[in-house]
């Protein structure tokens, strides 16, 4: 027998004596054996229970489906965007994909709340988005512009300031 198990068995015969004496002394008249049974399933349990968590390691399941890029639910294809544009190498896809988004959200703006169609009339689209928009809208997508947080925050507030 090892150390440990001689220690477990004077716990659980110290505390079976325990008990019955109790329950002797307190006039309940136990049978000492049903006693000395229970506390000795209980103990099994115990330890059995103390053994298997040293025993055994947490399973490290799977998951089958793809883990999201961000927590808290947000757009995943809004993520791929970011890391496509934060990447050390520009992609010139993603900016010129921001860039056509961007735009047609301009386009989307300008006719909802002031029912301008920025191709039927551009000149009052112009007058309405101001310089600095009307270049962003112009000129080809400009990576240092949409690849910088200043610049981008910069346009995505000129367009909901519409």
């Amino acid at each position: 027998m090892t150390e440990l198990w001689r220690w477990r068995m004077l716990v659980v015969i110290g505390v079976a004596v325990l008990v019955g004496a109790t329950l002797v002394l307190a006039g309940m008249g136990p049978r000492l054996l049903l006693v000395a049974v229970l506390i000795g399933v209980v103990a099994s349990t115990l330890w059995l229970a103390i053994d298997l968590g040293r025993a055994v390691e947490p399973a490290a399941w799977r998951s089958r489906r793809p883990r999201p890029l961000v927590a808290g639910g947000a757009d995943l294809r809004t993520q791929l965007m970011r890391t496509r544009l934060t990447n050390k190498r520009v992609d010139p896809h993603a900016v010129a994909t921001l860039h056509a988004s961007l735009v047609g959200l301009l386009d989307d703006r300008l006719l909802a709340e002031h029912m301008i169609d920025r191709r039927a009339d551009p000149a009052a689209a112009r007058a309405l988005m101001g310089p600095e928009l009307t270049r962003f809208v112009d000129d080809a997508p400009r990576s240092t512009l949409l690849t910088e947080p200043r610049g981008l925050a910069r346009i995505v507030t000129l367009i909901e300031c519409i």
